[in-house]
């Protein structure tokens, strides 16, 4: 499957994304939630387009982040109204 934003200009796509390592998992399987946990441990930026209500429900509020990774910036991506974290 992807990132379906390289099918719409995958020579930018390929531009902007150098040097940036990109991962598809299933936030609601077990095993995605260990690998993204393991990534979490060692990342800076957590970039996210998931509803608040989403990240809720799979216990990746702010506040739950936060406490696991206290040196983790989130940046939350919405494009509605939403409840704050």
């Amino acid at each position: 499957s992807g990132d379906p934003m390289g099918q719409y200009n995958p020579t930018a796509y390929t531009t902007l994304h150098a040097g940036i390592k990109v991962i598809s998992l299933d936030l609601k399987a077990r095993k995605g939630q260990e690998r993204l946990h393991r990534e979490l441990a060692r990342t800076d930026v957590l970039l996210t387009s998931f509803r608040p209500s989403a990240l809720a429900k799979l216990g990746l509020t702010w506040k739950a982040l936060h406490k696991a990774y206290p040196a983790l910036s989130v940046v939350a991506i919405v494009g509605a109204p939403g409840v704050a974290p």
